[in-house]
C-alpha cells in the first residue's frame, strides 16, 4: 500500500509540474505548429520534457543512493549524457537547432556511455581491437535508438505510453533478478511518465518535444547496453519493449531509401501515422497499438520470467512477428 501511495504522489506531482510548464509554454509561445510531419491540426505547447526529465533524473539519483550501482561509472555516464541531451533538446524546442548540432551532442552522450561500458568486468579480458570495433558499430546504432522516440513522437500519447510499456517490461524483469535499484528507478520513472501522459493523451495539451523524446531514446539505449553486460534478460526486455518503434522507424527509413525519397525531409509515412489516418483517431491508434503489445510482447516477457524462455529466442520471435505485421500493414495501408 505504501508503494502505491508513493506512485500516486509521484504521478500527481509530475502532472502538476507538467501542467505548470504547459501554461508557461503557452504564455511564452513555445508552441508546436502543424507541419508535414505532424498528426495534429492545432498549435500545441511543446518541450514537456523540460518539466518531466529533471524529475526522472532525480529519480535515477534516488535509485543510485538507495541501492548503489555495481558499475557507478555507467550510472554517471548515463546521468550526464541524459543531461546533455535534455539541455540540447530544450534549446532545439525553443530555437530549432541544425541536425548536425543535434547529432554531435548525441554522439558525445553515446560515446561517454559506451566508453563507460568498456570498463565493465565482463569485458576486462577482451581484445582491445575488438572492443574498439564493437564501440564503432554500437555508436551509430545507439544514435539511431536515440532518434527513434523523436521520429515516433508524432501522435498523441504514443511515445509516452510506449516508454511506459518499456519501463514495465524492464522493471518486472529486474524484480525477478533481484536488481532492486533498477526496479525502483523503473517504478519512479513510470509514475512520472503517467503524470505527463495525462496531458499528452488525445487530445494532447502538451508535447514532450526533443527535450523529452531524445532522453527517452537514450534511456532505452542505456537499458539495452548496460543490460547486455549484466543479464541478457534485461537487454531482451528493453529490446522487446522497444520493438514496435525500432521496426516501424527502421523499415520506414529503408522504404523511403528504396523509393529514393529524401531521408531528411519531414514526412508522415510511418505505419503509426498512416494507421492514425486510417482509424481517424489517435485514441483508436493507441488502443490498437497496445493491443498488439499485449498480444505479442507480454507473452514473451512472461515466458522469459516464468518459463525460462531463452531471451535470444524471445527477441527473434518478437522482431520476426513485428516485422511480418509491419509488412502486412504497409501493404494494406498503401497510399
Amino acid at each position: 500500500m505504501f508503494w502505491v501511495l508513493v506512485f500516486c504522489a509521484l504521478a500527481v506531482f509530475s502532472w502538476l509540474v507538467c501542467l505548470g510548464y504547459s501554461r508557461l509554454a503557452r504564455f511564452c509561445s513555445v508552441m508546436d505548429f502543424p507541419n508535414e510531419r505532424s498528426s495534429h491540426s492545432t498549435p500545441t505547447p511543446r518541450g514537456g520534457g523540460f518539466a518531466f526529465v529533471p524529475l526522472g533524473l532525480l529519480m535515477l539519483s534516488v535509485g543510485a543512493w538507495w541501492v548503489p550501482p555495481l558499475q557507478p561509472w555507467i550510472f554517471w555516464s548515463a546521468l550526464s549524457g541524459a543531461l546533455v541531451l535534455w539541455a540540447t533538446g530544450f534549446v532545439d524546442d525553443l530555437f530549432i537547432l541544425s541536425p548536425h548540432s543535434r547529432l554531435i551532442t548525441q554522439a558525445i552522450a553515446v560515446l561517454g556511455l559506451l566508453i563507460a561500458c568498456l570498463w565493465h568486468p565482463t569485458l576486462a579480458n577482451q581484445n582491445m581491437t575488438l572492443l574498439i570495433i564493437l564501440t564503432l558499430v554500437c555508436l551509430p546504432a545507439s544514435m539511431w535508438g536515440i532518434n527513434l522516440f523523436n521520429f515516433m513522437d508524432g501522435t498523441d500519447g504514443l511515445a509516452a505510453s510506449q516508454s511506459m510499456a518499456l519501463l514495465i517490461f524492464v522493471g518486472i524483469t529486474a524484480s525477478q533478478h533481484a536488481a532492486h535499484g533498477l526496479v525502483l528507478v523503473c517504478f519512479g520513472l513510470l509514475a512520472i511518465m503517467t503524470g505527463f501522459l495525462v496531458l499528452n493523451f488525445p487530445k494532447a495539451s502538451l508535447f514532450m518535444g526533443d527535450s523529452g523524446s531524445t532522453v527517452l531514446g537514450f534511456m532505452m539505449v542505456v537499458f539495452i547496453s548496460s543490460g547486455s553486460l549484466s543479464s541478457p534478460y534485461m537487454a531482451a526486455a528493453a529490446l522487446i519493449g522497444s520493438a514496435n518503434f525500432i521496426v516501424d522507424a527502421t523499415l520506414t527509413l529503408l522504404r523511403r531509401w528504396r523509393a529514393k525519397a529524401s531521408l531528411m525531409k519531414p514526412h508522415r509515412n510511418h505505419i503509426y501515422q498512416r494507421l492514425a489516418r486510417k482509424l481517424e483517431s489517435h485514441t483508436r491508434l493507441l488502443l490498437a497499438w497496445h493491443a498488439w503489445t499485449l498480444l505479442t510482447q507480454v507473452p514473451l516477457i512472461i515466458g522469459m520470467i516464468f518459463y525460462d524462455l531463452s531471451p535470444y529466442l524471445a527477441i527473434s520471435i518478437c522482431y520476426g512477428v513485428t516485422g511480418i505485421m509491419w509488412q502486412c500493414l504497409n501493404h494494406r495501408l498503401a497510399e
